[in-house]
């Protein structure tokens, strides 16, 4: 259910794609949850205590990279937001919501730039040598 504007209730009906997403989030969580408990078992397991296994600490890449990116895109989204909304031309953007709009998309495109010129950046370097 959702409330519109002026209070009345309306049927939501999802759309195929967003019974599609909820399948696959419904399968890659039990696939995590599978996982968890087998990696659980490897580092727990006696016949496996002579294999060397790496720490959870080992993450702190991954979670620094992980913030780093987030912030990158509100920094882009803060900064950016309202100047590519002055440089829309008005025949472009009919309205205010519109050119909002347009300028957010704008400003994810520029995100996916820095985002995908960064990670293939740090990807040759890793895999260089």
């Amino acid at each position: 259910m959702k409330i519109t504007d002026n209070g009345s209730l309306v049927e939501y009906k999802m759309t195929v794609y967003e019974n599609v997403w909820r399948v696959i989030f419904a399968v890659l969580l039990v696939v995590g949850v599978i996982a968890s408990e087998r990696v659980y078992r490897f580092h727990n397991s006696e016949s496996t205590v002579d294999i060397p296994k790496g720490s959870i600490y080992d993450f702190w890449i991954s979670i620094v990279a992980a913030a780093v990116i987030g912030s990158l895109r509100y920094l882009i989204r803060k900064f950016l937001l309202h100047r590519v909304v002055g440089l829309l031309s008005e025949k472009r953007s009919k309205t205010a919501a519109e050119g909002l709009k347009r300028a957010d998309q704008l400003c994810k495109w520029f995100f996916d730039v820095c985002y995908y010129s960064l990670t293939t950046i740090c990807g040759y370097l890793i895999v260089k040598d």
